[in-house]
């Protein structure tokens, strides 16, 4: 191996090997854990280098993906598209915003309107952005941002209920991973302050719920279609709760309190925010510091109760060893009475004040 290195680095040095050009990266500006300040104000997008502008198709638009991460034009679906809020391309009048090159790397776009508090957003450059010299990315770019949620002085909902919901967290950072959570929230309507118990979910290990039984290691999977699978594949949707159990019991289950609040939108959406909550699990020995949670609910045709939003934590500790910050983002549903698995642990009785909540995706 370090003969075949040195070969390699006399090779270079006798004949000149090129260096690598990168294609232009993009980013946002003013950006922290995922977060921008103030869904009122432009979105500053900026490359690493100077740009062809006439390469440049960028979008904005809510981040929904299906069970493979793929957005709504990138999978295999013709009845599903992308619906962006803004969208830029050469030649063309900018759709749902205007957009202004401050510098030759620096785009500043104004939307028309202002993103859901709560609700996850992805920038899109597509594939083919190149730099000044030609070199061009052969990828489609995202950046997946959210807003801050402050709900300190907030003023209720008259859209959110209390009641059961399912969550699914896809964490991205320090590791992948999803957790899979039933929360039981306890609300004050008028103040828009709750409280919630989160607890784990597992899939279901009965053997016998499967058309052929399944195998003690393995766990029965009824949605999208009946298999044996093992117990720790993740959900793909929330629409999968009925084939998940809660387990508060230590080692293995969890359970955890968080308080928060909502408050309703102009939009018709409810921002959804939570204080920062420690979340401990026994086994493996993981402490999830300061995580918080953000999403944006709207009420469907169903009157289902559906969320898109975010993850973020201060720290994830393996045992007591730092693995750097969380980020993820999280679906949920809401739960019919009928729906609602028993024995879910119950919160803990609201405060006589709203918690002041200073959350975001």
């Amino acid at each position: 191996m370090k003969a075949s290195f040195a070969l390699l680095v006399i090779s270079c040095a006798a004949l000149g090997c090129a260096s690598y050009d990168a294609p232009p990266r993009v980013t946002l500006d003013g950006m922290n854990a995922g977060l921008l300040p103030d869904a009122t104000q432009p979105l500053v997008v900026r490359f690493s280098e100077p740009v062809r502008i006439e390469t440049l198709h960028l979008r904005v638009a809510p981040f929904f993906t299906d069970a493979e991460g793929n957005l709504p034009d990138e999978d295999t679906d013709p009845g599903t598209e992308l619906t962006p809020s803004f969208q830029l391309d050469p030649g063309l009048e900018d759709r749902g915003g205007v957009s202004e090159w401050i510098n030759d790397r620096t785009l500043r776009i104004v939307l028309d309107v202002s993103p859901p508090v709560g609700q996850s957003q992805v920038l899109l450059v597509d594939a083919g952005l190149s730099d000044v010299k030609g070199n061009d990315s052969d990828v489609r770019q995202r950046v997946i941002f959210g807003y801050e949620f402050r709900c300190a002085e907030s003023v209720g909902s008259k859209i959110f209920r209390e009641g059961a919901y399912f969550f699914l967290v896809d964490v991205e950072e320090p590791l992948e991973s999803q957790l899979q959570l039933f929360a039981l929230v306890d609300l004050d309507a008028t103040t828009g302050a709750f409280r919630a118990s989160f607890t784990n979910a597992d899939r279901n290990r009965d053997p016998d719920r499967c058309p052929t039984p399944c195998k003690s290691s393995e766990a029965c999977r009824l949605i999208p279609e009946p298999a044996c699978v093992v117990p720790s594949e993740r959900a793909g949707t929330v629409e999968e709760y009925p084939d998940f159990v809660p387990n508060a019991e230590p080692p293995a289950g969890f359970t955890f309190t968080v308080a928060g609040c909502v408050v309703d939108q102009e939009d018709g959406s409810v921002a959804f925010g939570t204080k920062p909550t420690d979340v401990v699990v026994e086994a493996p020995p993981v402490t999830i510091k300061e995580v918080e949670l953000a999403s944006a609910f709207t009420l469907d045709s169903e009157d289902v109760l559906r969320a898109i939003g975010t993850m973020k934590s201060k720290d994830v500790l393996l045992l007591t060893s730092s693995s750097g910050a969380g980020r993820g983002s999280l679906t949920a549903r809401s739960l019919l009475p009928e729906d609602t698995p028993p024995g879910l642990p119950v919160p803990p009785p609201l405060e006589d004040t709203p918690p002041e909540a200073d959350a975001g995706p």
